[in-house]
C-alpha cells in the first residue's frame, strides 16, 4: 500500500474512532473545501435558501460537537426556510448572551389560524416513552440522532437545504434499523436514515429523469437483409414487424400525458401536478412504493416544507400535514394516544 493509502486508511480509522458520525467521513466536502455553495447547486429552486458557509455550522471546525447532538441550537419552531444568521443568533441565545428578561412573553406567528406545532423533541420524547412502554423491540430499532455532519452531506447530496424541523428530528433518531424485517414505527412504515433517505430519493429522481422528462428513443431498426425473401416480402415484413419511430414517439408522449393528467392533490394545487419530483424528500417509506416526503417546491396553494403522501398507488398527492413537527405531533396523537 503507498503512503497516500495508508494516510488515507489511517484517517478514516481515526475519524471512525474518535467522531460520532453515523454516515459523514473523515472526506466530506464540507472538511476539504470542495462544497458547492448551496444557492449554485443544481436546483436552484430548492438550495436558494441557504449558503454554503451559514447554513452548515460545522464547517469551520475538524469535528462536530457530538456531546450536543441531540440538542440542535436553532429552535423548534423554525418550520420554515433557513435564513443566515439564524445558527448564530440561537447559538448566542444558548450561550446566555441574548437572555429574555423573565417578564417577556416570546411572540410565535400563527400560520393559517394555526398554532405553531410542539416542539420535535417533545414530541419524540413523548413517542419513545410510549415505545419503550408497550412496544420495547420497536423502541430497540430507532437509531441514535444523526450528528451536524451527517446533516451537512445529506444536504449536500440531494442538493437541497431542509427545513430545520427535519434536520432536528434526524439528531434525535435517525431512521431505524434495517437488518432483519423490522416493523415500521409509523403506522407501519418505516422511517428512514440519512443514506436511505438519499437511496430512495435517488431512485425517484431517476424514474422522473427516465420515464417523464426525457424524450422517447426510437426502437432500434432491423436490417431488411435479415428478413428472407424478395424485396417485397423484405417490406411486407418490416412494416408488419417495425412500428414507426414517429408513432412510436407519439406512443411515448400519449402515456406520458395520460399519467400526468391523472396526477392531482389534496387540498387543489398544494402540490406539483407531477408523478415524482426532486423537491420530493422521502422520510418514511412503506413496502410498496410509497412515501412521506417533506415537499421542497410546492404548488402554487401549499407551503414550503409541507408532508406530502405520493408513489406507485398515489396519482391524488396528500398533504398530510404543514410541517415535519406538525406531522410528529399528529403521529404521537394517533399512535400513542397523548
Amino acid at each position: 500500500m503507498d503512503n497516500s493509502g495508508f494516510g488515507s486508511a489511517l484517517r478514516s480509522f481515526w475519524h471512525t474512532m474518535t467522531s460520532y458520525d453515523r454516515h459523514s467521513s473523515y472526506h466530506s466536502p464540507h472538511r476539504t473545501g470542495r462544497h458547492v455553495p448551496l444557492q449554485n447547486g443544481r436546483n436552484s429552486i430548492l438550495t436558494g435558501v441557504a449558503t454554503a458557509s451559514d447554513s452548515h455550522a460545522d464547517v469551520s471546525y475538524t469535528y462536530s460537537d457530538d456531546t450536543a447532538r441531540a440538542s440542535p441550537l436553532v429552535g423548534p419552531a423554525s418550520n420554515g426556510a433557513y435564513s443566515p444568521g439564524m445558527r448564530s443568533v440561537a447559538a448566542k441565545q444558548a450561550d446566555g448572551f441574548e437572555v429574555q428578561s423573565p417578564g417577556d412573553v416570546p411572540m410565535q406567528p400563527f400560520a393559517d389560524g394555526l398554532p405553531p406545532p410542539p416542539p420535535v423533541s417533545h414530541s419524540w420524547k413523548r413517542i419513545d416513552a410510549w415505545a419503550e412502554d408497550n412496544y420495547p423491540e420497536l423502541f430497540d430499532q430507532l437509531c441514535e440522532g444523526a450528528t451536524t455532519n451527517d446533516l451537512n452531506d445529506l444536504e449536500h447530496q440531494l442538493d437541497c437545504s431542509l427545513p430545520q424541523d427535519v434536520r432536528e428530528s434526524l439528531m434525535i433518531h435517525d431512521g431505524q434499523e434495517r437488518g432483519g424485517t423490522p416493523t415500521g414505527i409509523v403506522f407501519g412504515s418505516m422511517l428512514m436514515d440519512c443514506e436511505e433517505i438519499v437511496q430512495e430519493w435517488e431512485t425517484w429522481r431517476k424514474v422522473n429523469q427516465q420515464f417523464l422528462l426525457d424524450a422517447p428513443s426510437p426502437p432500434p431498426v432491423t436490417p431488411l437483409k435479415a428478413f428472407v425473401g424478395g424485396a417485397a416480402s423484405s417490406e411486407a415484413s418490416s412494416s408488419r414487424q417495425r412500428p414507426s419511430s414517429s408513432s412510436s414517439a407519439s406512443n411515448g408522449d400519449e402515456w406520458r400525458q395520460t399519467l400526468l393528467s391523472r396526477q392531482d392533490s389534496v387540498p387543489p394545487n398544494a402540490v406539483q401536478r407531477t408523478y415524482a419530483h426532486v423537491g420530493w424528500i422521502p422520510l418514511v417509506r412503506d413496502w410498496g412504493g410509497n412515501n412521506l416526503a417533506v415537499d421542497l417546491a410546492p404548488g402554487p396553494g401549499g407551503r414550503w416544507g409541507q408532508i406530502v403522501l405520493f408513489g406507485r398507488d398515489y396519482d391524488t398527492k396528500y398533504v398530510v400535514a404543514r410541517s415535519w413537527a406538525a406531522f410528529l405531533a399528529l403521529w404521537r396523537a394517533q399512535a400513542a394516544g397523548i
